[in-house]
């Protein structure tokens, strides 16, 4: 897809698509804006990437599951405005974005697209206005950052609207990075719209000249990405790839060998694609019983194998976990909060110094 050859992430927020929701009405229109903070600022071409397939499979797959095709739905306008605080009202000279000329677009079902390029002078914040409708769109419930949906002349806060899947902005960068995991990686744990998660401070360490893709979602499994979907798609269009997963594999599916040969499956896919692998522990969750004897063994196999397949292997166990033998016990909660986020992100950012361009 030419969109990779021109656009990098501009954001660290986690924003792929967890799962799908179905309109009362599916003729009504629908307006909604979110906010995403920018990790560069200063005048640039934009282009937004969405996509009308659910990333992974939600909570325990009852709902949604991951590859799942959402139906075709109307996107009546899409604009974008630069502001300096999360408020509609804070928000100026809104510009309207095109689809191949057109303000409005039919999307059609399992569709990946991008708008045209929009010239914007980035301040903190992207607010990303949305109007549309329709019968079954792709959403994420777990977003941690402030979405709203307008109720006659008034904003409610929701998260029951298209997201899209990358804030792409034109600029040089000398290695896009991504990161790829689950709600760890996304930043639960962390305030919202606070930008505290391990892999925006790890970003914030590195530097602007490098580009950071959060591609962590909610209950996402290593499974989800080792079957080569969408998700998977948008993962293999980075330079450095940092792979945390495990932790809804352990718990939800519970089978040690295949999570061990999904893990595989990803390193593998991602070098023979020239993308430097990071590879990471299987992080702490207060695990017990049969699922912490697993986590041991999955970690034991991290390091022994997998460890040996990558450009990088980091172990954030003794950064998150207590002191042995409870080291699968969280010091900072299993989804790790601002403080453990801070330790964690920085020291993976000196880590990772030395095999970056």
């Amino acid at each position: 897809m030419e969109y990779f050859d021109r656009y990098i992430s501009n954001t660290t927020v986690g924003s792929g698509n967890q799962s799908w929701f179905a309109p009362e009405n599916p003729q009504e229109i629908i307006t909604a804006v979110v906010f995403f903070k920018l990790t560069v600022q200063g005048k640039f071409n934009y282009s937004l990437l969405y996509s009308n397939t659910v990333d992974t499979t939600y909570a325990d797959g009852t709902h949604s599951r991951c590859n799942r095709v959402c139906d075709e739905w109307q996107l009546h306008s899409l604009r974008l405005a630069v502001c300096d605080a999360i408020d509609p009202a804070a928000c100026k000279d809104w510009k309207i974005c095109t689809f191949d000329g057109k303000a409005d677009k039919t999307v059609h079902p399992g569709e990946l697209f991008a708008t045209d390029p929009v010239e914007l002078d980035g301040k903190t914040y992207l607010a990303v206005e949305i109007i549309f409708s329709g019968k079954m769109l792709p959403h994420h419930p777990e977003s941690i950052v402030s979405g709203l949906v307008k109720k006659g002349e008034v904003w409610e806060e929701s998260t029951l609207f298209p997201y899209p899947s990358m804030i792409g902005v034109e600029r040089k960068v000398k290695t896009r990075i991504g990161f790829w995991g689950d709600s760890i990686t996304q930043g639960i744990g962390t305030e919202k719209d606070s930008y505290t998660h391990w892999n925006a401070v790890c970003a914030e360490k590195l530097g602007n000249e490098y580009s950071y893709w959060n591609l962590g979602i909610g209950y996402a499994r290593g499974r989800d990405a080792a079957t080569l979907g969408s998700w998977f798609f948008k993962a293999m269009q980075v330079d450095v790839l940092v792979l945390t997963f495990g932790v809804n594999d352990l718990y939800h599916d519970k089978d040690l060998e295949a999570l061990k040969t999904n893990l595989q499956i990803l390193v593998k896919e991602a070098k023979a694609r020239g993308i430097k692998v990071i590879q990471q522990t299987v992080p702490p969750f207060d695990y017990e019983g049969e699922v912490d004897t697993n986590w041991r063994a999955v970690n034991s196999f991290v390091k022994e194998v997998l460890a040996t397949q990558c450009d990088l292997f980091f172990d954030n166990v003794p950064i998150l976990g207590m002191e042995a033998p409870k080291e699968n016990r969280s010091r900072y909660g299993g989804h790790p909060n601002a403080m453990g986020c801070k330790l964690w992100g920085e020291a993976l950012a000196e880590a990772m110094k030395d095999i970056l361009e």
